[in-house]
This record gives C-alpha cells, sequence and structure tokens, in this order.
C-alpha cells in the first residue's frame, strides 16, 4: 500500500536507478548525457553537416573512412559508459566482490593522478577483511567518488586505436593455406 504523498520514484531508463531523479527523457542525469550523445552519433550523416554534432572537426577527418571509424567507435565508447553506469548501479544494490573493489581502487588511484595503479592484487585481502554487508557499503563510499569525477568524454585516439586492434584482430580472408 502507497500512502498518500509517497509516490515510487521511476527508475533510469539505462541504469534502472531509483536513487536518482529522472532528469529528462526518462533518463538520470548521469545516463542522459551519453545517451543522448549516442542518439545523435546514431543520426549522424556525413552529407548533412548539421548532424555532426559531437564529430571531430577539421577536414581531414571529414572522409567516408574516418566517418565509419568515428560513428562506429563512438558509439561504442558511449555505449559503454552506458553500461558501466548500468553495472555500477547494480552494485550499488547487490554489493561488489573483492576483485570488483580492487578494480574500482585502482581506476581511482590512477585518475587522482597516482603514477601507478594502486591497491593491485588486493582483492583477496578485501574479501577476507570484509563480510558482504561491507563490501556494499565500501563500494557505495567508492562510487559516490567516482560518480563526482567528470567523465572523459568522446576520445578521437580512442576511437583510432580501437580500429586498428579490431583491424589486427580480425581474421585475414583468402591467405588460408
Amino acid at each position: 500500500m502507497i500512502l498518500a504523498g509517497q509516490r515510487q520514484r521511476r527508475a533510469c531508463r539505462n541504469c534502472q536507478s531509483q536513487r536518482r531523479a529522472i532528469y529528462q527523457s526518462g533518463y538520470c542525469g548521469k545516463c542522459y548525457t551519453p545517451a543522448r550523445k549516442l542518439a545523435r552519433i546514431e543520426a549522424w550523416d556525413l552529407q548533412r553537416e548539421k548532424t555532426l554534432e559531437c564529430y571531430p572537426r577539421g577536414p581531414v577527418w571529414r572522409t567516408p573512412e574516418y566517418f565509419e571509424i568515428f560513428k562506429t567507435q563512438f558509439a561504442s565508447q558511449v555505449r559503454e559508459r552506458l553500461s558501466l553506469l548500468r553495472s555500477r548501479e547494480q552494485m550499488w544494490i547487490s554489493g561488489a566482490s573483492g576483485i570488483l573493489i580492487e578494480r574500482q581502487l585502482r581506476s581511482l588511484s590512477l585518475r587522482a593522478g597516482c603514477r601507478r595503479e594502486i591497491h593491485y592484487g588486493s582483492a583477496t585481502r578485501i574479501d577476507h577483511s570484509f563480510d558482504q554487508a561491507s563490501k556494499r557499503e565500501l563500494f557505495r563510499l567508492l562510487y559516490e567518488i567516482e560518480e563526482e569525477l567528470p567523465w572523459s568524454g568522446l576520445s578521437v585516439g580512442k576511437a583510432i586505436d580501437q580500429h586498428e586492434q579490431t583491424q589486427t584482430t580480425r581474421p585475414k580472408r583468402g591467405c588460408e593455406k
């Protein structure tokens, strides 16, 4: 039974969070910007300049080859961000294992400016030192810090690197003996 004045908060279309208010178009404030960028990237048309919002500036990038690379890889970067937000929200609810907390500590250490990842190999120590409720609370404390750090956004360098990796890992056709 829901009492008058108490309504269940709607969940975000992406991360399913009910702890953050819906910002716009059914998304919470964390998911709205990447979701909007993904929609814009998917609408890109090289022949229509107006659609190329978030596209790298400069004529060197305005070729069909680069267009396909950026459209594919930028969409991949945004989907990765949306997936991370979904998984982090799920861990907020259910808790996290020692290895996930270790990864979170390592990531935060790099983003804080450390020269190397701090707490590499600490998953076993975390699992043995904290029960599940404590690990969930530790994850939440770290995630509250992580949530306040800005998303680095789309990266041209990462897009080109990702494209090159897919080209080198793809099996070559017609070369079998």
